[in-house]
């Protein structure tokens, strides 16, 4: 179950009551994996977790595996934003602009 439909107004306290749901209702039917949707970060290629999940990535993964589901998370390896950490370190993977006069 991929939590897209939320986008950036996941929050933690949807992703667990959702996972609490497919635990209890599709597990018994071979569901095994929730997937949380990029809403989580604050900032793309900022993968820390914004004020949206107060408790932080590692208990929401540690609460999947308790009901028996595998956490999973949405990455966009291939967006860069500027004045993230990766940028900075790496402006040649940000490619080209596509902004006349940039």
């Amino acid at each position: 179950m991929q939590l897209v439909s939320f986008f950036g107004a996941i929050t933690e306290e949807e992703v667990v009551r959702a996972a609490a749901f497919a635990a209890k209702q599709l597990k018994p039917f071979g569901f095994d994996c929730i997937q949380v949707d990029d809403g989580f970060y604050s900032r793309v290629w900022r993968l820390e977790g914004n004020a949206r999940f107060p408790t932080g990535m590692k208990w929401l993964a540690q609460d999947h595996s308790q009901l028996g589901l595998t956490p999973g998370i949405w990455l966009a390896p291939y967006v860069i934003a500027e004045g993230t950490e990766v940028h900075q370190k790496h402006p040649d993977w940000a490619g080209a602009s596509s902004r006349r006069g940039d």
